[in-house]
């Protein structure tokens, strides 16, 4: 089974009303999309992300995006990008390992459903 709808924006997660694991829409980790994107606060606790502005007392971005695999179908690659909430500075631009800005992190996952 495939959840479509599980909103996991918001904590505790909701049922319903969310995108559960369908294909996410082109652009979510350049962008914050609602249904992609959650915010957090100092202490790692979500402030929800049914808003494309992050709400006061955020301290940090997170995004996701979900894609299948083009060789299966039963697998999904799954994208979680971190960044610091806040005006970018130069020097928060600065280029860490991977080429990404030193105040990102960018986590990558793999998972194949099980066969009914």
């Amino acid at each position: 089974m495939t959840d479509v709808d599980t909103d996991i924006t918001v904590q505790p997660e909701w049922p319903r009303g969310g995108a559960g694991l369908q294909p996410s829409p082109p652009g979510v980790l350049a962008a914050d999309t609602p249904g992609y994107v959650d915010y957090v606060d100092g202490k790692g606790a979500s402030l929800g992300g049914a808003a494309a502005v992050p709400p006061p007392g955020t301290a940090y971005i997170r995004r996701w995006s979900v894609q299948p695999l083009p060789s299966s179908a039963n697998t999904l690659v799954l994208q979680v990008l971190v960044m610091r909430a806040g005006p970018r500075r130069a020097a928060d631009n600065r280029i860490g390992p991977g080429g990404r800005p030193a105040d990102q992190a960018m986590l990558v996952s793999v998972k194949t459903r099980k066969g009914s």
